[in-house]
């Protein structure tokens, strides 16, 4: 299993060895992940990571550097290239974003479950991508940050209560 660390430190690990991605393989991977849908077409990643290259230069450079990737991952399985959209393949690739997102979607209610609370607010290790800058990276940022505050504070509410 491939687990991506992406709040807070940006950490790959494959079992109990933690990966050393670099340059574009480490940016594709970052992309991927920052456009927080399921699936994403191969010329969107393209023209983020080479906005430069057209046609078969753009699509050699990506098909390039997600076989570097998947070499880099060891794990083929773990990205799925189909018609023309990448994927993580959700049961090779665990991501800490998609866990707390999952979690921090489903309402809490009132009848809050405070255990529960508190391990969905413990998912949340710091920023999204926090080494990037780029405007790709930063709307998920924003949104992922928002959720948290907004769980932060139901949090905090429910021990004044209590």
């Amino acid at each position: 299993m491939v687990g991506i660390r992406v709040l807070g430190a940006f950490v790959v690990t494959c079992g109990d060895t933690q990966l050393s991605l670099h340059g574009r393989t480490r940016l594709l991977l970052q992309a991927l992940l920052a456009q927080g849908t399921p699936s994403v077409s191969e010329a969107r990643l393209s023209a983020l990571l080479w906005p430069d290259s057209e046609g078969h230069r753009g699509r050699q450079a990506f098909d390039t550097t997600l076989h570097r990737l998947r070499k880099e991952l060891g794990r083929r399985d773990a990205l799925v290239l189909q018609c023309g959209r990448l994927s993580l393949n959700p049961d090779k690739v665990a991501v800490d974003a998609f866990d707390f997102e999952n979690h921090a979607t489903i309402p809490f209610g009132p009848t809050l479950d405070l255990p529960r609370l508190e391990a969905t607010l413990s998912l949340y290790r710091g920023p999204f991508l926090a080494e990037l800058d780029d405007a790709w990276v930063l709307a998920r940022r924003a949104r992922l940050h928002a959720r948290y505050l907004l769980l932060a504070d139901q949090y905090g509410q429910a021990l004044e209560t209590a």
